[in-house]
Parts: C-alpha cells; sequence; structure tokens
C-alpha cells in the first residue's frame, strides 16, 4: 500500500504507545456530490537510511465536485519536511506545482475551485525562520487564500494552525479565485484532538 507508513508505537512508553493508525486524507461534501477522484503527487521514494528500509509516504490530493453550485473541492497533505522526508523541500514544490495544476487545468469549464489542506509550509510572506518559504507562492499567485493580506508587511501570512512547543506556524491553507470574494475566514486557536487549528471560510462567487 503506498500511502500506508507505520504509525505503531508512537508516542512514548508511558503514554501506552498509541497507534495513531495510518496515513490518508479526507474530504466532506454533501450528497449532491457526483463525482471524485484521487491523485498522486510527486513523493519522496522508498529507501535505506541507516541500516534500516524506510517507506515514504504516497502523497495525495483529491477533488469532487458540486454541479448545482457549479464547484469543485481539492484538498492535499504535502510531505512532513522531515529530516527524513523532503528536508530540503523540493518534493513540497514539486507537490505545489502538481496541485496547481490540478486545481487549474482540471476545473471543468464554468466551474470555481477551492482547495487547499496541510501543505506543510508555511507562507512566502511568513516572520518564522522556518524554510523553504516559496512552496505556495504560486498558489498566492493564482488564487486568494482566505487568510491572507492581515498585515501590510507581510501579505502573504496569516494566523499560525500548526501550535509547536517553541513557535506556532501557519502551515493550513484555504484558496479560492480571485474573481471571488472571502467574506470571513477563522482560525480557532484550540486544536481539541487535533495537532491543528482548525481554519474555516466561506467564499462568495
Amino acid at each position: 500500500m503506498k500511502a500506508a507508513r507505520t504509525c505503531d508505537n508512537a508516542g512514548s512508553a508511558e503514554s501506552g504507545w498509541k497507534d495513531r493508525g495510518s496515513y490518508g486524507i479526507g474530504l466532506a461534501v454533501p450528497d449532491a456530490n457526483v463525482w471524485y477522484t484521487s491523485y498522486d503527487l510527486p513523493s519522496p521514494q522508498n529507501r535505506t537510511i541507516g541500516t534500516d528500509w524506510v517507506r515514504m509516504e504516497q502523497r495525495t490530493a483529491i477533488c469532487t465536485v458540486l454541479p448545482a453550485q457549479a464547484l469543485q473541492f481539492c484538498t492535499a497533505h504535502f510531505s512532513a519536511g522531515l529530516s527524513t522526508d523532503d528536508a530540503d523541500g523540493s518534493k513540497r514544490g514539486e507537490q505545489a506545482a502538481k496541485l496547481q495544476e490540478i486545481v487549474h487545468a482540471y476545473t471543468p469549464p464554468g466551474y470555481r475551485t477551492v482547495y487547499g489542506g496541510d501543505l506543510n509550509s508555511v507562507p512566502p510572506d511568513s516572520a518564522s525562520p522556518d524554510v523553504p518559504k516559496d512552496v505556495v507562492a504560486s498558489a498566492y499567485a493564482a488564487d486568494e487564500e482566505c487568510d491572507e493580506g492581515l498585515s501590510a508587511a507581510r501579505p502573504r501570512d496569516g494566523r499560525a494552525t500548526k501550535p509547536l512547543a517553541t513557535r506556532s506556524i501557519k502551515i493550513d491553507y484555504l484558496f479560492g479565485p480571485s474573481a471571488g470574494t472571502v467574506v470571513s475566514c477563522a482560525v480557532t486557536a484550540d486544536a481539541g484532538e487535533s495537532d491543528h487549528y482548525p481554519i474555516k471560510a466561506r467564499f462568495a462567487f
């Protein structure tokens, strides 16, 4: 199974080595949905690290359409950027380019596409020291991110969606066509059972 990575024994012995389950992404839509598909994104290859054979996660995008509203929705989960998983950001750059191809070249005629997800990359104008900062630059150039423009000094930035021990960063996004209007965008600083803050947007077309 290309998408699977072993997540058993996550945590610590004290916590009981809770099983985090298998990797996956989801997209919930109303019953009016009649079509959906998935796309493989460029991903790091399985390889030997030290003396261990390590299975890399096959990253994926999924899209679905609502014909009555002429809307397409797409989501993706990019590589994590760990030392063993796209440390230099090159694969995330390829994943971002493929996602742009999907949401624009594959958008049905007359449809608008809203897309985003956990892209595991900070915005181009982020004040954090995290790099690379150009992974989602093409998305900002093509479309409007719901939380951009909060600061004149850092227009391609937004509120943090990922709390970390030493800092909080934005790595989750919701983009819509620049011809539309962002009615609202909210980031709730409560991760609940997740390790991310939820981001919620309303677009008007």
